[in-house]
């Protein structure tokens, strides 16, 4: 054997290493930004907050929340939640809207509100929940017939950022609630509370705690830099790395091309670096072994088939079961081909291995008929030879004497028949 063939040990090179890394790498980003875009463009065509399992996400347009760390154009996450899970300290986004319809002003709303909690921005305490309170006035029926969140969304109001003061229940059971900014360094009253009480019913969501360099993360990310760095460039390498595991696939192919019409050796260093007796098709394999050399074909089951050796206990089994068919090939082709085709079960991999075997059939035919003719010839040219032969041996060769004296003697036998021709005429005459 030429090369020392490592049966089973793949041989990885950079661009399959890359290929691989685009793989586990590159699906998962692509599904996630699918799901993610039909979910916000679902959300978008039904007139709802563009939210992904519940969660939001929002910038913040003030710097009415700045004492509490939140920048201008920062991310931020809000998480779908009850209204009645929302306590006083508890930061939201919602929009601040006013329904004529079935709210009075702020002043007008005070004698029908009852407060169940409050949250004291200095001290940054907040009384307990009133919770027996909520409970008795929960039972009672709803009325009116409020805007739904996503009808204000669909009217595109602004989206506030801050956080809940003071928590109250109607008569009929609807929470409201007072909200104010934490203000920023040269305001930190921010101008005090909303001017009007905000219904439970236009809460978007509580804001879920996200790190300060997370929100920042995200901020830049939104950005047209940022989209470009964190975004298009990443998608730009793992499109590379799919590209070089395509172009390793087709470099792989065309060896494999190359080994199956004898172009190149099946031990050849750039046939083992391609790991072809590794990944080569089963019917490709079967085809390759039965028209190989007899004396390269042990070493042509070790490359096909070798690695099986290594593998587990039915691996093992089934190597023992190649060996032995393959070894009586010459004298029993008809069980080497039987055993494959019997043994797999995929149907498109046995067609192959019955055209391979109907095909090797056809040219071993063709050879007998090239080959019987030739035989036949030399054959003739055999018997004539040895005839040849016995001729020369049965006619040893005469002195010389002799053979100067033959051509003299027919020379006076030629002058005789002249003469006696001449007489004949003149006797006619």
């Amino acid at each position: 054997m030429a090369k020392n063939i490592e049966s089973g040990k793949r041989k990885h090179n950079i661009y399959s290493i890359l290929g691989i890394i685009g793989d586990i790498l590159f699906y998962p980003i692509i599904i996630m930004c699918l799901l993610c875009c039909f979910a916000i463009y679902a959300d978008k065509q039904s007139g709802k907050v563009p939210s992904i399992f519940g969660v939001s996400m929002v910038s913040i347009k003030s710097g009415s929340m700045t004492n509490s760390g939140f920048k201008v154009k920062d991310i931020v996450f809000l998480g779908k939640t009850s209204a009645g899970e929302l306590r006083a300290g508890d930061i939201i986004g919602f929009y601040y809207y006013y329904d004529s319809a079935c709210d009075g002003a702020k002043s007008e709303l005070q004698a029908e509100l009852t407060l169940i909690q409050s949250y004291d921005r200095d001290t940054k305490e907040k009384t307990p929940f009133d919770s027996s309170t909520y409970k008795t006035l929960r039972a009672e029926e709803r009325t009116g017939d409020r805007k739904t969140v996503d009808e204000i969304n669909a009217r595109a109001d602004r989206l506030y950022f801050h956080r809940i003061v003071n928590v109250f229940i109607k008569s009929d059971g609807t929470l409201f609630y007072e909200t104010q900014g934490d203000g920023t360094p040269g305001n930190p009253t921010n101008g005090g509370p909303e001017t009007n009480y905000i219904c439970e019913d236009y809460v978007v969501g509580k804001y879920i705690y996200t790190a300060p360099f997370i929100r920042g993360f995200f901020s830049f990310v939104a950005t047209p830099t940022g989209m470009i760095a964190l975004v298009v460039a990443p998608l730009a390498i793992l499109t590379l790395c799919i590209l070089f595991s395509i172009i390793e696939q087709i470099s792989r192919i065309l060896v494999e091309k190359r080994v199956l019409r004898r172009l190149i050796r099946f031990d050849s260093d750039e046939s083992i670096k391609a790991n072809i007796g590794l990944d080569m098709e089963l019917a490709d394999k079967v085809w390759f072994y039965a028209t190989s050399e007899p004396a390269d074909r042990r070493e042509v089951r070790e490359f096909l088939w070798g690695y099986l050796k290594n593998g587990k206990e039915k691996e093992v089994d089934r190597y023992q079961d190649i060996a032995r068919v393959s070894q009586e090939f010459d004298d029993d082709p008809v069980a080497y081909w039987t055993y494959f085709i019997d043994s797999t079960k995929r149907k498109r991999i046995k067609k192959k291995i019955n055209k391979a075997w109907q095909d090797w059939s056809i040219e071993q035919e063709r050879q007998k008929m090239v080959v019987n003719p030739l035989k036949r010839k030399k054959k003739v040219d055999d018997k004539e030879a040895s005839a040849e032969s016995e001729v020369v041996e049965t006619n040893p060769a005469e002195p010389e004497s002799v053979q100067e004296e033959k051509p003299k003697e027919k020379k006076t036998k030629s002058k005789k028949s002249k003469g006696s021709s001449n007489s004949d005429t003149q006797d006619k005459k």
